[in-house]
């Protein structure tokens, strides 16, 4: 919310100050009595575009959209369209090669956390199209072009400039020399010039960032180390890895076939050398298992770990260009890929943590799954009908590619290891916090009546708080409302 209040602030007011939206998030900086949006903002200004123009053609045609279709049509126009560019720019990368391009381009488009959160207004999807442009135009030996893409993405999502950095040092000591150096920096700048100018003009001091001025107690965790990274941890590597709830080989197994791709026939220190995607990777992993909040949050897998994720899908085309067993290897991991993706995108995109960076377990079957069966779920497509219509044909294209690969006992064993992940996760109990925070969801989409009913579930665990009986009398009230008003009409 908080980048999309700026994008609506711009365009409407001229302003930075977010105060209109402020109680609807809680990721906002707050100074000299106003609130401010928290994050970068290039996002936000890439998504003022689009709405700037629907509100323009709205306004000359003598029409007002709700607000929310607004945004929807900005999300799409931003994050969404940047999403088909990135599958674009992806594909001309893998026609290169010989390499078959079909299932990568699948695993990516439909089988990733990409396409979830390319329906929202998060920086991850726009740092991702960026960071892969500058290793596509570095690639061309289109330097220039690079260091442009590789300045927006750091400017886009602050951490990117580690990878960004990495790919960049791959050019070698040849290519590089004062005057070079001195470009880089002068791109660099000039990307970070709109959040500077955020930065003077709401706090001050263009160097002063919005996370050190939070007002939220959550984030207190910002003001540890450098914004909130200290020291890597191998428990938190495991969550972003392995886990259920966060982990990227478990929402993606064939992301690890993607790594597997680099090295298959080669010496480990011979890729490392040459290829600059796998240390971009590692580094990226370590980077955020030293962060305080790696889970993301009240989110849907390794969200942090979105911009190196592409990369891993040329990987992948390299790992089944080995042979059809190998392509039905893949196969069978993409399919969990595209099932989990699925849930994401038409069940629940927010899985909770509690009460700090404990994620609910198994999420994509406790929340995603559980509630749209339930009847919650995004509005992105045309509710119910437009999810199953998507699924079927999603699967159609998964079955084509089944086809022509060759039966390997590989492949199951892979499936099978990658289901015995869920153990851990499925020892742990919840009681009534998981309905509890179901009823928070479907309440927060206004569907008043699922919302009651589960935190009525949620009221039968004797630990219950008394909010829970609190929000069943609230959400029966609004469903009581909204049925009067229906009647009205």
């Amino acid at each position: 919310m908080t980048r999309w209040a700026l994008a609506v602030q711009l365009i409407d007011d001229g302003s930075l100050i977010i105060d209109p939206y402020s109680e609807y998030t809680n990721d906002k900086a707050f100074a000299d009595g106003h609130y401010y949006c928290d994050k970068a903002v290039i996002t936000s200004i890439i998504a003022a575009v689009p709405y700037g123009i629907t509100k323009s053609i709205t306004g000359i045609a003598g029409f007002e959209l709700p607000p929310s279709a607004y945004r929807y049509i900005a999300e799409r126009l931003s994050a969404g369209m940047l999403f088909i560019l990135l599958l674009f720019f992806v594909l001309r990368e893998l026609r290169k090669s010989e390499n078959p391009l079909f299932l990568p381009l699948l695993a990516l488009g439909a089988g990733s956390i990409l396409l979830p959160y390319s329906t929202l207004l998060y920086g991850h999807v726009p740092a991702a199209f960026f960071l892969f442009m500058s290793y596509y135009c570095q690639k061309r030996d289109k330097y220039l072009l690079a260091d442009i893409f590789g300045a927006l993405a750091a400017a886009t999502e602050f951490p990117v400039i580690v990878p960004f950095l990495i790919l960049a040092a791959y050019r070698g000591r040849r290519y590089w020399n004062p005057l070079r150096l001195l470009q880089l920096a002068g791109i660099a700048v000039m990307a970070f010039m709109p959040q500077f100018f955020h930065n003077w003009i709401a706090f001050g001091n263009p160097l002063t960032m919005g996370y050190s001025l939070e007002t939220a107690e959550a984030f207190a965790g910002m003001s540890r180390g450098l914004f909130g990274f200290t020291f890597p941890s191998l428990k938190v590597i495991y969550l972003l890895l392995l886990s259920p709830e966060r982990g990227l080989f478990f929402y993606m197994p064939w992301t690890l076939l993607g790594i597997a791709g680099f090295f298959h026939g080669k010496r480990f220190t011979a890729v490392l050398k040459k290829n600059p995607i796998p240390l971009m990777t590692v580094t990226y992993v370590i980077l955020f298992s030293a962060y305080y909040m790696p889970t993301g949050g009240w989110a849907f897998g390794p969200r942090h770990l979105i911009p190196i994720i592409p990369f891993l899908a040329i990987g992948l085309a390299k790992f089944i260009a080995i042979s059809r067993k190998h392509l039905f290897i893949a196969a069978v991991l993409v399919l969990p890929s595209i099932l989990i993706a699925i849930t994401g995108m038409f069940g629940e995109i927010h899985q909770p943590v509690h009460p700090f960076e404990n994620p609910i377990p198994i999420p994509q079957f406790n929340i995603g799954l559980t509630m749209m069966f339930d009847g919650h779920h995004s509005l992105w497509l045309f509710g119910s009908a437009g999810a199953l219509v998507l699924t079927i044909a999603l699967l159609f294209l998964w079955r084509v590619t089944l086809i022509k690969s060759q039966f390997t006992w590989a492949g199951i064993a892979g499936l099978l290891l990658w289901c015995l992940l869920i153990i851990p996760s499925s020892l742990q109990h919840w009681g009534g916090k998981t309905d509890y925070y179901r009823g928070v969801l479907a309440e927060h989409r206004h569907e008043w009546a699922l919302a009651a009913e589960y935190y009525s579930a949620a009221s039968e665990d004797p630990s219950a708080p008394d909010i829970v009986n609190e929000r069943i009398e609230f959400c029966r009230l609004m469903q009581a409302h909204d049925y009067s008003l229906e009647l009205e009409f």
